[in-house]
């Protein structure tokens, strides 16, 4: 199957540039006109159109960018019935059945690049009897005004610099995110390279990758599959600017082995492994599942995920897992409906600089060293992330209760960082079919009653949250698995900084030793 992907290597310079007051714009050279009705799951926007032009070019300057729409589609079935007969029956779609995705309708999407100077957005409301009545774009910290036109059909903002977005209009439930990126330089000689257009991976979907191989997904291009990369395999690139989509197959399951088999990108060990730049759209199931199964837990490290985006709508669509040592995550964006980031145990890892909006299933962080030969989680900095959503899920960082007594011991966790994390929004953008809100996801889960291991060294700093609830959680220790060393430096609320633990509403035990809350910054 090798190279059958590859165009001529002309198309890579297809996509449209536009010089003016020294600004590169580049647009992936998608017709507005183009055919997605064979592309499971995935649309023209119905709702907006959106054009950029370089700051200070004339309004004939602007060019429209092709704008794609997802729906809050996900058919919800009864996964966690005791009774296997039952398991896989339909309840109602998501949509509907008001869970899942929760209130959500839609949600939209386009991407471009640019450098050198700043740029403005316009979005354009597609039904030419609807008006703007309001709108902002999150992260709320990025500052980023909004122009609404006197007809209000209209809005604009300016980016000076790329960022990655989302604009809401007249509410949260029809989101609009702009991934707009700095211009990237396309690999006319990867082992694979998608040109612009639409493409199916052969026979089950699964592109099987192994050391050395490079993977080139170009603006334009969208890929239905999955790619599986080899265990053992060593410096593998998945890059560019287009679309991996996996709507084509359906959301049967949730059992490791299906969820291995049909996740987005999949390894059991991989080392020196580059993901960057392109957009994951209607995963099946699992997006950035990185396992380490060698026999000493070894085999997973140095690996970079930059500069990636995810639009999924179904259950158990995980973001990235980091497990292994010297991983690093930087920029990316995550719609997804189960936990961002999840760490089955690895050192000196960093996630920063990521802007997340997850679904009522999952976390926001998932400790979870329990299975496999893989190390401590030691020495892990997670650092200015946006949550711009999280709609009610158990909580917001969980230290999952890490299986019975009768297991190997699990390994430590020790010198985990948490700092400059803003909580935009811990509960549903609508209501349930009662008029009733659901309840907010608390702060923490951590209860280490059941099994033994020690957690040491954790500390939250610069943490903003959204409103204070009546129970942010719980950190429990056991005699066999005590807690040890909790610092909350900063941790800010609409009415002030907490100044003590009582305050921050968090259960301890006795377990639980040299809880710090220190109000200030950074010392």
């Amino acid at each position: 199957m090798r190279n059958i992907f590859r165009l001529a290597a002309c198309v890579i310079f297809t996509c449209a540039i536009a010089l003016s007051c020294h600004a590169e714009i580049r647009l992936p050279p998608i017709p507005q006109s183009i055919d997605l009705s064979k592309v499971e799951r995935l649309y023209k926007s119905a709702l907006y159109r959106v054009d950029v032009k370089p700051v200070g070019g004339s309004q004939e300057a602007y060019r429209q960018a092709f704008v794609f729409e997802t729906r809050n589609d996900w058919v919800v079935k009864d996964y966690f019935n005791p009774d296997p007969q039952k398991r896989q029956n339909v309840i109602i779609p998501a949509n509907q059945y008001g869970h899942g995705k929760s209130d959500l309708h839609t949600a939209a999407f386009t991407n471009f690049s640019f450098a050198d100077e700043s740029v403005d957005v316009r979005v354009t409301l597609l039904d030419p009897k609807a008006r703007i009545d309001e709108a902002q774009v999150r992260p709320l910290r990025f500052g980023v005004p909004v122009r609404i036109a006197p007809d209000r059909h209209s809005l604009t903002f300016r980016l000076d610099q790329p960022r990655k977005v989302s604009v809401e209009i007249n509410g949260r439930l029809d989101p609009l995110f702009i991934f707009s990126d700095a211009p990237d330089v396309p690999d006319a000689k990867a082992t694979y390279y998608f040109g612009p257009g639409v493409h199916r991976i052969p026979g089950d979907g699964a592109l099987r990758l192994k050391s050395n191989e490079r993977v080139y997904i170009a603006a334009g291009a969208i890929v239905e599959g999955r790619f599986r990369l080899e265990q053992g395999s060593t410096n593998i690139t998945i890059h560019g600017r287009g679309l991996l989509s996996g709507g084509e197959w359906p959301d049967l399951r949730v059992a490791p082995s299906w969820q291995a088999r049909h996740a987005a990108i999949y390894t059991e060990g991989s080392s020196h492994f580059l993901l960057d730049g392109i957009t994951l759209v209607q995963s099946t199931t699992w997006q950035v599942a990185i396992e380490d199964f060698s026999p000493h837990g070894d085999m997973t490290h140095d690996n970079l995920y930059r500069d990636i985006n995810t639009v999924s709508w179904n259950g158990c669509t995980d973001g990235i897992w980091i497990t292994g040592d010297r991983n690093r995550v930087e920029n990316v964006f995550i719609f997804n409906n189960d936990d961002a980031f999840v760490t089955k145990g690895g050192r000196h890892t960093v996630v920063k600089d990521a802007v997340v909006w997850g679904g009522t299933w999952g976390r926001l962080f998932l400790f979870f060293n329990t299975f496999g030969n893989t190390p401590n989680v030691e020495d892990l900095l997670v650092e200015n992330v946006d949550v711009i959503g999280k709609e009610a899920a158990p909580a917001m960082i969980l230290f999952q209760n890490w299986g019975p007594q009768g297991r190997k011991p699990v390994k430590a966790t020790r010198d985990v960082v948490i700092r400059n994390i803003v909580f935009e929004e811990r509960r549903r953008p609508g209501n349930t079919n009662n008029g009733a809100t659901d309840a907010a996801a608390g702060l923490i889960d951590l209860n280490t009653a059941d099994v033994p291991g020690v957690v040491s060294g954790l500390t939250f700093e610069n943490i903003s949250l959204d409103q204070l609830l009546p129970d942010e959680g719980q950190i429990i220790g056991a005699r066999a698995s005590p807690v040890e060393g909790v610092t909350f430096r900063n941790v800010r609320t609409p009415n002030g900084v907490i100044s003590n633990i009582a305050g921050l509403h968090i259960r301890t035990n006795r377990y639980v030793s040299n809880v710090k809350i220190i109000p200030g910054g950074a010392s």
